[in-house]
């Protein structure tokens, strides 16, 4: 059975919003899917529609053996898709430095998102590289994937401070 998502790959219609290609000799247009196995799927997915507010975009079970669920926000060209593998089960494995990293366009927000990421049961930890405590705060999920939100938009060139 094809996933939803890849009927509309199929047909050469993004189902979404997409993003284009900077360089001149590039014409395509992409989508971003990035793609974790979760120990625990239905509990990863409650934590990040309560946590940061994503949507259920699509969802497959029984699939050669896997289940999972697509989140995000339909107007972005990207989403998370969350895995799990009932034939050969994989170990979530995040590193110190596996960050999703989420910038946010509204300061004023940001406390507000982060009490919902507590809320919805992720935990505060402290990531590896220093530079992201001065720039916003680290959450952790239950599989220990890193989850950063910064108060503020990024902007390509800006230099680190």
């Amino acid at each position: 059975m094809a996933r939803p998502s890849d009927q509309a790959a199929a047909s050469n219609k993004p189902a979404r919003a997409t993003l284009h290609a900077v360089s001149p000799q590039l014409t395509a247009t992409m989508q971003l899917r990035i793609a974790r196995p979760v120990s625990q799927l239905a509990q990863s997915e409650q934590m990040l529609r309560e946590g940061l507010g994503f949507a259920v975009l699509s969802r497959f079970e029984q699939h050669e053996g896997f289940a999972g669920v697509m989140l995000g926000d339909p107007a972005l060209p990207w989403h998370l898709e969350l895995t799990v593998c009932h034939t050969h089960p994989v170990r979530p494995q995040p590193t110190a430095e596996d960050l999703l990293v989420l910038y946010l366009d509204c300061a004023a927000d940001f406390e507000t998102r982060c009490a919902r990421m507590l809320a919805a049961g992720f935990v505060p930890n402290v990531t590896l590289n220093p530079w992201w405590h001065r720039h916003g705060r680290s959450f952790a999920d239950a599989d220990g994937y890193q989850f950063v939100l910064c108060p503020q938009p990024w902007m390509p060139g800006r230099p680190a401070t």
